[in-house]
């Protein structure tokens, strides 16, 4: 068809012959060739051969450059990568490029000076907001031991410090005198909450510097809390026999590279591998296992797997009996059905979308009901339900939590908390605690009561009906309380 047309343009078919075979270039020149002058005509050839060549060029040194340097190709697509392209282009030839020592002093330090401007900047909402004091800590492969210090506030996270903790005695005092020093940096003013892991060190510190400074609230992560409910849900013998034989069935396969062909054929695909860790991780493995359940049935019972001398083996025997056992899989769903509650509760405490304080007592008392519906046997529910009930009352039972709870115009006009008297002085303590102005306290309780009896704007028509939709943190009442986890 492009023949034809050319032909009918005027041109010879030998011409339209080289056409198709010289590429999209040469049909451009082919086609305009009557309108351009000869001499036009071959510097616009020359100027696309040149763009391509140096094309080719630029993205061969490029390459080179990320490739000995084993940097991350896809790091091409971060703004970054576009921005000094860009500069490199605008700024012509004959620029030197910046130094190492330029790099990692002038240029960095101009950048560290950049991000404290931006840091300045948000200042200007912590009044409202307050912020919370996160304090990540971990020890590398080299024992090097790293405490790391975020800044949460309205949603944004900004690192504030890292300390090499290798050489210290991580004791209690050390560190709440850690804590202490990054709260008088941040400012005192703006921080209502301090947010650790649930160490017996963090816990310890934590109450201490609630005793030294009293506007402010120690709090255990939340993540880290459910993740110690499975832990101990791991520790039941029937969940640990479980995860244990689950464990030896997906070793034996990984450990043989025949068996573990075998079953890719049969599962179409991988299992996860049960780790010796978090449960979490095993709960995860677990779902994975019982996903494939039908494909690893079948390799179990396979002419190729009677017939191999993996099946002649001791361990080989015993996978057998564990994947054709019936009990074996029904185990699984038990604890697969026991456990995800929590799961999902673990994720929803991780996600970063909003704030989920106000949501967190809610989602372990519906936890703690599915969990037990997932059981017939009143006696393993019992055993589920006592590890969340430890917990919680030991971690998460917490002033701030149940005042956020109460706060939460979802779960405030649903059940009705207006009048419960355990929630009125919880919520009274917390503001005690953060308002220690009598006059702005006094102020919070008025309009607690606004809030609990519908007064004002509260009984807006538009306020009521986003009771059950909007963000808890919107609530002007709320927002000091709860809109910085």
């Amino acid at each position: 068809m492009k023949s034809t047309r050319i032909s009918q343009l005027g041109f010879v078919h030998h011409w339209s012959i080289k056409v198709l075979a010289g590429g999209p270039h040469q049909i451009l020149l082919i086609l305009i060739r009557k309108s351009i002058p000869h001499k036009q005509r071959n510097r616009l050839g020359l100027t696309i051969h040149t763009q391509k060549k140096k094309k080719r060029d630029i993205g061969k040194a490029n390459s080179k450059w990320f490739n000995f340097n084993r940097i991350p190709a896809n790091t091409a697509q971060g703004p970054y990568y576009q921005s000094m392209i860009s500069s490199i282009q605008k700024s012509g030839t004959g620029i030197q490029p910046p130094t190492p020592k330029e790099i990692y002093d002038v240029y960095l330090n101009e950048e560290v000076a950049e991000l404290k401007d931006l840091i300045k900047s948000f200042k200007r909402q912590w009044d409202e907001y307050g912020v919370t004091l996160m304090c990540d800590s971990w020890t590398g492969p080299t024992r090097m031991s790293i405490i790391n210090f975020l800044v949460y506030y309205n949603r944004r996270v900004v690192f504030h410090k890292s300390v090499n903790a290798s050489e210290k005695i991580q004791d209690a005092n050390y560190i709440e005198s850690l804590m202490d020093t990054m709260v008088e940096e941040i400012g005192p003013q703006y921080v209502v909450q301090i947010i650790t892991d649930n160490g017996a060190n963090f816990k310890k510190a934590g109450l201490q510097l609630m005793e030294k400074r009293k506007t402010l609230f120690w709090t255990p992560c939340a993540a880290h809390c459910i993740d110690i409910m499975l832990k101990d849900i791991g520790e039941l013998d029937a969940v640990k026999k479980c995860v244990a034989r689950a464990q030896s069935i997906t070793k034996f396969i990984y450990n043989h590279h025949w068996v573990h062909a075998l079953m890719q054929n049969y599962v179409n695909g991988e299992i996860l591998r049960p780790g010796i860790t978090r449960f979490a991780t095993n709960f995860i493995a677990l779902k994975s296992l019982q996903q494939k359940r039908h494909g690893l049935k079948a390799m179990g019972s396979s002419q190729e797997w009677f017939e191999s001398r993996y099946s002649k083996l001791s361990d080989g025997k015993k996978i057998e009996k564990a994947i054709l056992s019936s009990r074996f899989w029904e185990t699984i769903a038990e604890i697969i059905k026991g456990v995800e509650p929590l799961y999902i509760v673990l994720r929803k405490v991780d996600m970063d979308k909003r704030p989920q304080m106000p949501y967190l007592k809610y989602m372990l008392i519906s936890a703690r009901e599915e969990v037990r519906k997932a059981f017939k046997d009143d006696f393993k529910a019992d055993q589920y339900v006592r590890i969340i009930d430890r917990r919680t009352e030991v971690h998460m039972d917490q002033n701030i939590h149940n005042a956020a709870y109460y706060l939460n115009p979802a779960i405030q006009y649903r059940y009705a908390l207006g009048t419960q008297n355990n929630f009125l002085t919880t919520l009274r303590n917390v503001i005690y605690r953060l308002l220690p102005n009598t006059t702005e306290a006094a102020d919070a309780l008025m309009e607690g009561r606004l809030f609990r009896e519908t007064i004002g704007s509260f009984s807006d028509v538009v306020a009521v009906s986003c009771r059950y939709t909007m963000d808890p943190g919107e609530e002007k009442l709320c927002i000091f309380i709860i809109n910085y986890i």
